[in-house]
């Protein structure tokens, strides 16, 4: 009895964390992000009229450039950390193109640490559960973040799978591995991982060893957690 309240309470506080970062990412993406645009288009116009008045003040045109990537930078980054905080084509399209639009997110960053990222996503995968897919969807980013900050890896990968009852997902990295009894201790980060794997019913594995990589194993019961209103598979 106590267990089930326990797990209740744990799935209220998973809900209301979620609540939260869906209105963060709307205030970051609808105030913050259009604030930055418009500010952008305000020192556009500020540069045409100093062009038209200094035509000879290469510096101040200089600064001003700068300002603008400054900008565009911020802006991009904000964005970013929009669809981070909660993904809209989660809840409407599912795992699969939720992971699709992460990857893109994260691009950049593969690419200015030369790390190779590889994709493979089946198209049988169902709809699963909101907090399920959520749950899902969180311990993955929590994953490829670390791996991304912490494995100076040249290669992660991400696998989805459906094999009998269960849905599989493993994120590999070749990185430089690490101490797996650290994270017994929320040594990497990683107990927030163990968090929503209890939460959804999940069965989570992590294994690592210095010098050789790592293996992140999420196993998820489909007869458990398969969305009850649609039963068919996903499709492209």
């Amino acid at each position: 009895q106590m267990e089930e309240v326990r797990h209740t309470w744990a799935e209220r506080l998973e809900a209301a964390r979620e609540d939260e970062r869906r209105r963060l990412s709307h205030q970051l993406h609808d105030d913050i992000v259009q604030q930055l645009a418009v500010a952008s288009i305000k020192l556009l116009r500020l540069e045409k009229r100093l062009v038209e008045l200094l035509p000879e003040e290469n510096a101040i045109f200089s600064e001003l450039v700068m300002a603008q990537e400054l900008l565009r930078r911020n802006q991009q980054s904000l964005r970013q950390m929009a669809h981070v905080l909660h993904s809209g084509v989660l809840e409407q399209f599912g795992l699969i193109e939720a992971f699709r639009k992460f990857t893109r997110n994260i691009d950049t960053l593969l690419k200015e640490q030369s790390i190779n990222f590889s994709l493979n996503l089946p198209s049988n995968f169902p709809r699963l559960e909101p907090i399920v897919e959520n749950g899902i969807y969180r311990t993955v980013q929590e994953a490829i973040i670390n791996a991304l900050k912490h494995a100076q890896a040249k290669l992660i990968s991400l696998r989805l799978a459906v094999k009998s009852d269960l849905a599989l997902v493993v994120i590999t990295d070749d990185g430089c591995g690490f101490d797996t009894k650290k994270t017994e201790n929320g040594g990497i980060g990683f107990v927030s991982m163990y968090e929503r794997a209890e939460i959804i019913g999940a069965k989570l594995d992590i294994a690592s060893q210095n010098g050789k990589g790592t293996t992140i194993t999420l196993e998820v019961s489909l007869e458990k957690s398969r969305r009850k209103e649609q039963t068919l598979s996903q499709t492209h």
